[in-house]
C-alpha cells in the first residue's frame, strides 16, 4: 500500500487538495487580491468572485469585472515564518511589476502582467535553499456589445532557478497555461463557453558532479465548458459551472557520474473535474443576506508505464507496470454566504470540507477541512463620518484555518515544489516520515485597509498578517512556525 500511495503522490494533479479553477494570473484575480485575502481568503462566500474569470480561470470573464479603460497596477506581497529558535527560517515574496489593463466593458478587455517571485529556506547553522521566478503572460477577451460571439486567449509562462548549497541549481520552465476560449452571452443572465489548451512544466537539476536530473509534466489535452448565471433583476441568483477533463503526463531521468542512470516510470493521469457555487440574495430591511454554496468532484485515474531513457516525447510510454495505477477520488461541500448591512458593513463566512479516496492495493479515505471568516466596514460610509468628496475608506479583519497535506510547505497554493524528492533535495523540502496524506494545519489572521481617492481612479489597499502552520523541520519531524504577512497594491486608473 505504501508504494501505491508513493505512486499517486507522483502526480501533480494530486496536490489539489481543495479543487478549484481559478486564474494563473493572480495579481489580475479577485480570489487572490489583498482585498480577498483580508477578509480570510473566501472562495465562494464573496459575490465578487461570481463570473468566469475568478471561479473558472476563463478570459472571458474580464469582459464583465472592470469598469476601467486604462489602469496601471504595481504591487507586492510577502511574508516570513520561521520555527522555534529560528531553526528554520522561510519566506516568500512576490512582486508585480507592472500589470497593464486595457478594457472597453462588455467588449474588449486586455491584461498584461510581469511578476517577479522569491522563495527561501534556511536552517540555523545549515544549508539553505532560494528559488527565484520570473512569471509574465496575457489574458484577453473580446466579442460584439451583443454578446453574440465572445472569445478568450490565456498564455503564461515562468522561467527560474533554485539555487542548492554549493554549485548545485534547478532551473525551471513552465507554461502554467495556454487556453482558447470560445462562448456567448445570449442573455444577460446567462453566458457559456468552451475551452481547450494545454500546461507544461519542465524542470532539470544541474550540479557540480554532472549529475543531471530532469523532470517534466504535460496536461494535454485539456478541455472543457464553463457558465455564468444571474446577476441580473429578473434573475438575482449568482452561478457558475465549470466542467474540465484531461490527461497529466509526467516523465524523467536522473543521470549519474557514470552514465547508467536511472529512468523514472511514466505516469499518465487521466482526470475530470466538475465545480459549481451558487448565492442567493436576500433583501430584509436594511439587511443583505446572501446565503451560498459550493460542490466539486474530481476523479483521477493513474497508470505507470516503464520509464525510457532520453525520453522527451509526453506521448511515448514504456510496458506497464504491474501494480503501478489506482484511482483517486475528491468530493468537496461548501456552505458560507455573505451579510450585510446598508453597505456599510459586511460579514463573509464559510466552512468547505474535502473528501479524498485512494484506490489502489486497499481503500484509504482522508478529509480535509477548511473555515473562513471576514469583516468588511465601509467607514466613509458611517453617518457621523465625513469623507471629502472621491474619497472612500473601508477596514478589514479575517481570519482562515485549514488542513492541507503534510508534503506541502502550506504557505499558498504557488511555492515551487520538486516532483520527485533529488538526493541534493535538503530533507526539509522532502517527503515527511509516514504517509504524506497526513493533515497539517495553516491559520492566519489578517487586517487589511481599501482606500480610494480621485473618485475611483487612484486606489490602495493593505495587507498585514500572522500566519502560523506546521512546517517539515528534518527527516521525521516537524515544528511550529509562525511569523508575518504584508502585502500593498496601488492602481492607477488613467481613463475611466
Amino acid at each position: 500500500m505504501a508504494f501505491s500511495i508513493a505512486i499517486l503522490s507522483l502526480a501533480p494533479t494530486f496536490a489539489q487538495v481543495y479543487p478549484a479553477s481559478e486564474p494563473v494570473n493572480r495579481a489580475a484575480a479577485g480570489a487572490y487580491s489583498l482585498r480577498n485575502i483580508a477578509l480570510g481568503e473566501p472562495r465562494f462566500a464573496n459575490p465578487d468572485l461570481y463570473n468566469l474569470y475568478d471561479q473558472g480561470g476563463s478570459p472571458m470573464g474580464l469582459l464583465e469585472t472592470h469598469k476601467e479603460r486604462l489602469g496601471l497596477t504595481l504591487g507586492l506581497l510577502g511574508g516570513d515564518r520561521a520555527t522555534e529558535g529560528d531553526s528554520l527560517a522561510m519566506g516568500h515574496h512576490d512582486y508585480y511589476l507592472p500589470q497593464l489593463a486595457f478594457f472597453q466593458p462588455g467588449v474588449f478587455g486586455a491584461v498584461l502582467y510581469f511578476q517577479r517571485e522569491s522563495e527561501t529556506y534556511q536552517r540555523l547553522g545549515g544549508d539553505s535553499l532560494d528559488f527565484g521566478a520570473s512569471r509574465f503572460g496575457l489574458d484577453l477577451a473580446a466579442g460584439p456589445a451583443s454578446g453574440l460571439f465572445r472569445f478568450g486567449f490565456s498564455a503564461h509562462a515562468r522561467m527560474g532557478e533554485m539555487e542548492y548549497p554549493g554549485d548545485d541549481k534547478r532551473v525551471v520552465m513552465e507554461v502554467p497555461s495556454l487556453r482558447f476560449d470560445l462562448g456567448s452571452r445570449l442573455h444577460p443572465a446567462v453566458e457559456a463557453g468552451v475551452f481547450a489548451g494545454f500546461g507544461g512544466h519542465f524542470d532539470s537539476l544541474e550540479a557540480s558532479v554532472a549529475r543531471l536530473e530532469r523532470v517534466a509534466s504535460m496536461t494535454l489535452p485539456r478541455y472543457g465548458a464553463v457558465a455564468d448565471l444571474g446577476g441580473t433583476p429578473e434573475l438575482p441568483m449568482l452561478g457558475n459551472l465549470v466542467f474540465e477533463m484531461g490527461t497529466d503526463r509526467f516523465f524523467g531521468e536522473y543521470k549519474q557520474a557514470n552514465g547508467t542512470g536511472i529512468q523514472y516510470p511514466i505516469v499518465w493521469t487521466k482526470y475530470w473535474t466538475f465545480q459549481t457555487q451558487w448565492m442567493y440574495p436576500v433583501d430584509v430591511g436594511g439587511f443583505r443576506l446572501q446565503p451560498a454554496l459550493r460542490f466539486a468532484r474530481r476523479s483521477e485515474s493513474v497508470q505507470g508505464y516503464e520509464g525510457i531513457k532520453g525520453n522527451q516525447n509526453p506521448f511515448k510510454k514504456g510496458d506497464k507496470i504491474p501494480g503501478f495505477d489506482g484511482d483517486h477520488g475528491t468530493t468537496d461541500y461548501g456552505l458560507g454566504g455573505s451579510f450585510g448591512f446598508r453597505e456599510m458593513a459586511s460579514l463573509l463566512i464559510e466552512w468547505e470540507t474535502s473528501g479524498h479516496s485512494f484506490d489502489a492495493d486497499t481503500n484509504e479515505e482522508y478529509r480535509y477541512n477548511r473555515f473562513s471568516l471576514g469583516l468588511e466596514q465601509h467607514v466613509d460610509r458611517l453617518p457621523i463620518m465625513h469623507f471629502p468628496e472621491g474619497m472612500r475608506l473601508a477596514l478589514r479583519a479575517g481570519w482562515t484555518w485549514r488542513e492541507e497535506r503534510k508534503e506541502r510547505p502550506g504557505y499558498a497554493d504557488f511555492q515551487f515544489t520538486p516532483f520527485v524528492p533529488s538526493p541534493l533535495v535538503p530533507t526539509y523540502m522532502t517527503a515527511l516520515t509516514g504517509n504524506p496524506n497526513s493533515s497539517a494545519g495553516y491559520g492566519a489572521f489578517h487586517l487589511g485597509f481599501g482606500l480610494v481617492l480621485l473618485g475611483e481612479r487612484v486606489t490602495l489597499d493593505g495587507l498585514f498578517g500572522f500566519p502560523g502552520q506546521v512546517e517539515r523541520f528534518a527527516a521525521n519531524r516537524t515544528s511550529d512556525a509562525s511569523g508575518t504577512e504584508f502585502g500593498l497594491r496601488a492602481a492607477y486608473h488613467i481613463l475611466n
